[in-house]
């Protein structure tokens, strides 16, 4: 287990890094049906454009698994 200084030392860090790496989303997308959440990048990417006809920069494309948990 990291020590509180360790933590405290990484907080800070983290803070400078999070100014660069900022995601900006338009829109957040739920795909309720179930997905076999092994599956890979490029599959997910593939169900994405077989449901919504495209996928576009700055959309998050969120799956479920088929107890939704």
């Amino acid at each position: 287990m990291p020590s509180l200084m360790r933590i405290e030392t990484a907080q800070r860090v983290g803070i400078q890094e999070q100014a660069s790496s900022l995601l900006a989303l338009d829109r957040i997308i739920l795909v309720s049906e179930a997905t076999d959440l092994r599956a890979g990048m490029d599959t997910l990417r593939t169900k994405a454009i077989q449901r919504f006809g495209q996928v576009a920069p700055h959309e998050a494309y969120v799956f479920m698994n088929r107890t939704h948990t």
